[in-house]
């Protein structure tokens, strides 16, 4: 709550000092003044609870409204999906009738698009013995398996594989962290991956996890994690230490795109938002990410000097500056179309402003290839 503070003159400070004086050395004063002070904080104390009372109604208020506007949202945006994936149900049905009519299904199913969580980690398996499987180019069942690769019978599959998957397992639940739902209470975000049944891979998930289990098992594991083993590519350890600032910018971009493609695991509860918030939680902000990326240029900029000639430094040096010339172009640009934008308060030329930046850093990317 404010405090309004009463300003008082120096006159009036000097009586305040003559007060506490006379309080200290006359009794029937200073019980005049404690009667006078007892009744003002009884009478503050009774506006404290009416504030607070009416505090208590506006903030309950304030929660059915806010209640309301967001069960309003979920209702639309649950609208909206529902219309995009009707949509997006009609126009694969006029490609496949267009393209191929009905024989397209059995050349669909003949391609594997999927494959199982199982099936991925019984490859990670054998992998580990130099045997070299791709689920995705064949399927195969556990006899064909033991079959083909040797197999000893007494070896039961998915005691085999249950260290992987209980690894893989421990490092989402360290990556993605917990979700809470409402019909569900707290969950671990992998639980909700894909419900009731088998995770489902595609290639791209695939990658993700591969890149996930290359982590080395010390960072892995429950035990405490050494900081100075750790690298600028050591994903979990640096998570776990809570220092992805120092990991390589390729490896958080990795990481990054992975974690996005986990949206394309069939049945998965996981939304955009859930994972666009998690890698805001790990990785900062877009403007900490701007700033890390401003940082890094630097740094790079001083690492490479050091490694050149005097004469490569001089050719080196002025493809930096055409480089940085039009990047502070760029960004100049977008500061005079956001200055003109927030002039304007009607102005609705956001997603314009956005085009205009991505043509130019087109541009710049363009020219660089030409380098």
């Amino acid at each position: 709550m404010k405090v309004v503070d009463h300003e008082t003159s120096k006159e009036e400070n000097q009586k305040w000092g003559n007060i506490a004086r006379i309080r200290a050395i006359d009794p029937d004063f200073n019980a005049v003044i404690e009667a006078l002070e007892k009744e003002a904080n009884e009478k503050i104390e009774v506006k404290k609870v009416e504030v607070e009372g009416l505090m208590r109604d506006v903030n309950r208020e304030y929660k059915k409204e806010v209640s309301k506007i967001e069960s309003q949202y979920m209702k639309e945006k649950q609208e909206i999906d529902e219309k995009h994936r009707n949509k997006v149900l009609e126009q694969y049905e006029v490609w496949i009738q267009k393209k191929h009519g009905n024989s397209i299904y059995k050349k669909l199913k003949e391609q594997r698009y999927f494959i199982s969580l199982r099936q991925y980690l019984i490859s990670k398996w054998l992998e580990e013995k130099g045997v070299d499987w791709d689920p995705f180019e064949e399927k195969k069942s556990d006899e064909k398996l033991r079959e083909d690769y040797n197999i000893e019978a007494e070896v039961v599959l998915d005691d085999a594989i249950k260290p992987l998957r209980e690894r893989l397992y421990r490092i989402l639940d360290i990556l993605l962290g917990k979700v809470i739902s409402l019909q569900e209470g707290i969950l671990k975000v992998r639980d909700i991956l894909s419900i009731n049944k088998e995770i489902q891979l595609t290639r791209a998930v695939k990658d993700f996890f591969d890149l996930l289990l290359f982590e080395s098992e010390e960072t892995t594991s429950e035990e405490i994690v050494d900081e100075e083993i750790l690298s600028d590519y050591d994903i979990i350890g640096n998570i776990r230490c809570g220092r992805t600032n120092r990991l390589d910018e390729r490896v958080i971009d990795q990481v990054k795109t992975g974690m996005r493609s986990l949206l394309q695991i069939p049945g998965t509860q996981l939304t955009g938002d859930i994972i666009e918030e998690r890698l805001g939680i790990l990785f900062g902000t877009k403007k900490e990410e701007a700033i890390r990326v401003y940082s890094n240029i630097s740094f790079c900029i001083t690492q490479t000097e050091g490694f050149l000639t005097e004469r490569e430094k001089v050719v080196y040096f002025s493809l930096v500056k055409r480089i940085l010339d039009d990047a502070e172009s760029a960004i100049r640009q977008l500061d005079d179309e956001m200055k003109k934008l927030l002039k304007n308060e009607e102005s609705k030329q956001i997603d314009n402003v956005g085009n205009k930046i991505e043509i130019e850093y087109a541009r710049i990317k363009a020219e660089m290839k030409s380098f």
